[in-house]
């Protein structure tokens, strides 16, 4: 052997020995120095290590999503409903007491008026007293109160309004229309079958 290849042959040597890769042709790969590394330490550093990061997966990020959601209690948004036609029933009664003595007569539709919101009141009354200290109203009788509500006031804004004696537009004839959309919506908030059709119905056709 020559003393060129000697020279080079002892290069290499002290290369190996000292860590450091051979040198690298131009156009080649790189060296691999966390490859070095692993072969000298016997593992691979912290730093050069993929790091793990745990994700949430979809149904732990929606119920997250859905607590951080301000919620509204059934039972309280039922009682506010059943406030709300109270006092639009009284708001009625009083007005149709009104038309009675201006009239001098109390009979027709003018007794209608004073009979439908004498009822609701009363049923409204019971309903708010259930709710506040049973559970008896939050199962099929929340379902019957509103149901008959909403037909209470259904002949009794139709007849009211359209007939005698709110005709023109005053305390009498909004609050008789407000009773009725408040029952009907009582309706829909207190009918879980109702509230999923209308769901289905909105996300098919609306979204």
């Amino acid at each position: 052997m020559s003393a060129e290849g000697e020279m080079k042959t002892e290069a290499t040597k002290q290369e190996v020995q000292t860590g450091q890769s051979e040198p690298v042709a131009p156009g080649g790969p790189e060296p691999d120095h966390n490859a070095d590394k692993v072969n000298k330490g016997g593992a691979v550093p912290e730093d050069s290590q993929p790091i793990i990061v745990d994700k949430p997966d979809a149904e732990t990020a929606r119920q997250e999503m859905d607590t951080d959601k301000p919620k509204i209690d059934e039972p309280i948004a039922a009682l506010t409903l059943y406030g709300f036609i109270l006092v639009m029933s009284f708001v009625v009664m009083v007005e149709a007491s009104i038309e009675c003595d201006r009239a001098n007569n109390c009979s027709d539709e003018r007794g209608w008026a004073v009979t439908v919101s004498v009822i609701s009141i009363i049923c409204t009354g019971v309903a708010i007293a259930l709710e506040m200290y049973t559970d008896v109203c939050s199962d099929i009788i929340g379902v019957i109160f509103a149901f008959f509500l909403l037909l209470l006031w259904s002949g009794g804004a139709g007849v009211l309004t359209f007939r005698a004696p709110f005709t023109a537009t005053g305390n009498g004839y909004f609050a008789s229309w407000l009773a009725w959309f408040a029952s009907a919506y009582l309706v829909y908030s207190e009918s879980p079958f109702l509230k999923r059709r209308v769901s289905e119905v909105f996300s098919a056709y609306v979204l």
